[in-house]
């Protein structure tokens, strides 16, 4: 049985690499954190049973006051179910994810987008802890970004505000994106993009951010220009005449 311990929560980032839990105090102190890939192309079963593993792992036979759940793609902060995401996660649109995790649980349970997650946390004792607005962008798999102001996320009419990514950006023109359209910010700021053309351009496989930012740290022109510029555009084809 489960003793119950007071003034604590579980915190799970579901994002598009991996997945992260974090028993947390009142305070915002992480007393315990387990992290897992993201079985994104698996679809829903599959990322939930991650997600209630990671959950069980930090909890750690005590019973947290609830969970708070921060997902990529935009999610309904009312009903806690996936509205549309990208590719990365397959078949998430639809997925009632506040409902199976808490009928899984028997706990109270909280669904917003990732980042808004990620911005309610510099709001309340973050970089934004005293400001009255606050913009939160994430680089990732992914891109996004969450406004807030007064402490509250602006969700917008559709949850998508802040979907940074997602905005038409005149480098993409022409490059998909993994929602299925093209010409977005994301084709070209988020990791993966960065990392191909990054990689592309000194000849070896690099597969993450963190590689460019070590080696622009190191005096890499290349990795720097990547970093600012992202992925080089395509030279226009010349016109016979």
């Amino acid at each position: 049985m489960r003793t119950h311990r007071s003034g604590v929560a579980v915190g799970v980032d579901i994002g598009g690499t991996k997945t992260v839990a974090a028993l947390v105090d009142t305070d915002g102190q992480v007393i315990g954190r387990a992290t897992e890939g993201t079985p994104g192309s698996d679809g829903p079963d599959a990322i939930l049973a991650t997600v209630l593993r990671l959950i069980n792992v930090v909890a750690d036979g005590t019973r947290p006051l609830g969970v708070g759940v921060g997902s990529a793609g935009v999610i309904d902060h009312r009903s806690g179910v996936a509205r549309s995401a990208t590719k990365v996660l397959h078949d998430w649109a639809g997925t009632p994810v506040r409902e199976r995790i808490s009928d899984a649980t028997g706990l109270p349970v909280r669904v917003v987008n990732d980042v808004h997650a990620h911005a309610l946390g510099e709001a309340w004792i973050g970089a934004g802890a005293d400001a009255e607005s606050l913009l939160m962008v994430a680089v990732g798999t992914g891109v996004g970004a969450s406004f807030l102001r007064g402490g509250d996320v602006l969700f917008g009419a559709h949850e998508v505000a802040g979907h940074l990514g997602h905005i038409p950006a005149a480098a993409a023109e022409g490059r998909p994106c993994v929602c299925g359209r093209v010409g977005h910010l994301e084709a070209i700021a988020a990791g993966p993009a960065l990392a191909a053309s990054y990689s592309e351009r000194i000849g070896r496989q690099v597969r993450t951010v963190q590689q460019i930012v070590q080696d622009a740290d190191a005096g890499s022109t290349c990795a720097r220009e990547v970093l600012t510029q992202g992925p080089r555009r395509s030279a226009p084809r010349s016109v016979e005449r």
